[in-house]
């Protein structure tokens, strides 16, 4: 149900106390829903980019973690000095955490990040995240900022969006299925995990591969486990050549009744052929899931 094999289960058992599984005299251990649960968070985590521990730790603390304040109530971001604004309501909050990141304030940020729990999930991608990255990239671009801080601020995002990934991505194995990915070249995934986040909050159970899944990769994937959507994060295009191969490719599957997404904004400079019946959108927010 999981795919995790048999010895994984085991020793996760003895190293982490993650599981305590009813034990037989057969010496075979059964596993209730509530385990299950856990190990595909686990699963999430890894695919996440997480390491085993610091999956483990997330997962068991995940409850009381920071969405909850002193008093167990829901925090929400308000600015020093009174209620958000009407017009621009997180601008200020966009500034005050570049400062933080590009000043490699990590905990602070993250602290910021935390106050978000009650914004909704688009909200944050196209109010923070998503500016607030690109303005240090545009910062980076002009010698304004280091590719070092252009990394961190990254890093520290793309954290923070794992570990969303984790607690949102929880859908019994019934649910339609998803994967998402980039291109095999493109190391931007943070688009991808996005895409995987919102995904799950619409009833998919969701498979992240991570960046740059080669072709051969997805394509074994896609045999075994078939999913029934397969959305592909499109940041930096290859050559034009090497393009048309991976969407002919990628296009037999559309003909298995295999839906296959593509996004990015470079998408709008590529003369996309239409027998290939792969969707296209310089945008995700015109994706219909």
């Amino acid at each position: 149900m999981t795919g995790i094999p048999r010895n994984t289960l085991i020793a996760w058992e003895r190293r982490y106390g993650l599981l305590n599984p009813q034990r037989h005299d057969n010496r075979y251990r059964s596993y209730s829903d509530e385990d299950v649960a856990v190990l595909l968070q686990i699963k999430n985590a890894l695919n996440a980019g997480l390491k085993i521990s610091e999956a483990v730790s997330f997962v068991q603390r995940r409850t009381s973690d920071m969405s909850l304040g002193p008093n167990n109530q829901a925090q929400t971001f308000a600015p020093p000095g009174g209620p958000i604004a009407s017009t621009s309501p997180y601008s200020a909050f966009r500034t005050r955490l570049v400062e933080l990141l590009l000043a490699y304030r990590g905990d602070e940020a993250k602290s910021m990040l935390a106050q978000l729990v009650s914004v909704p999930f688009e909200t944050k991608l196209h109010e923070i995240f998503f500016p607030s990255l690109r303005e240090i990239g545009e910062l980076w671009e002009t010698g304004e900022a280091s590719v070092a801080q252009e990394h961190f601020a990254s890093g520290v995002i793309r954290t923070h969006l794992a570990a969303l990934f984790v607690t949102t991505a929880q859908q019994p194995l019934s649910a339609r299925h998803a994967a998402c990915t980039t291109l095999p070249h493109d190391e931007h995934e943070i688009g991808a995990l996005a895409l995987g986040i919102q995904l799950s909050q619409y009833g998919y159970r969701v498979s992240y591969l991570g960046s740059k899944m080669p072709l051969d990769a997805l394509e074994g994937f896609i045999e075994k486990q078939k999913p029934q959507l397969v959305c592909v994060s499109c940041i930096t295009l290859p050559e034009q050549g090497e393009f048309l191969r991976y969407i002919e490719r990628l296009g037999r599957f559309v003909e298995r009744g295999v839906r296959v997404v593509l996004g990015g904004g470079q998408l709008g400079t590529f003369s996309v052929p239409d027998k290939s019946r792969i969707e296209f959108y310089q945008d995700w927010r015109a994706f219909v899931a």
